[in-house]
């Protein structure tokens, strides 16, 4: 197992590495470690839910609610469900 420290965006260990804007790691031997999809499964209930409520059946679901930044994130610019955004 190997040990990292962190300083900004740079990883200081048995090799050096940057942490790029994409959450991608590039190695200073050549190799790039790349970030995993967020994998995201949207629930659509069917019937409108207050905040609180809303917040109970993404819990119960194993989920959480976004805020709009992560959901902006999330979509990239795509409809949930095309036809009907």
């Amino acid at each position: 197992m190997e040990s990292y420290s962190i300083s900004g965006n740079t990883l200081s260990g048995p090799v050096e590495g940057t942490i790029l804007e994409n959450g991608d790691i590039e190695w200073n031997h050549g190799y790039t470690t790349r970030r995993e999809e967020d994998d995201f499964k949207h629930l659509k209930p069917g019937q409108r839910f207050s905040w609180n409520d809303s917040e109970a059946y993404a819990k119960e679901n194993g989920g959480q609610l976004l805020t709009l930044e992560e959901a902006r994130k999330v979509m990239k610019g795509k409809a949930l469900y095309p036809g009907e955004d």
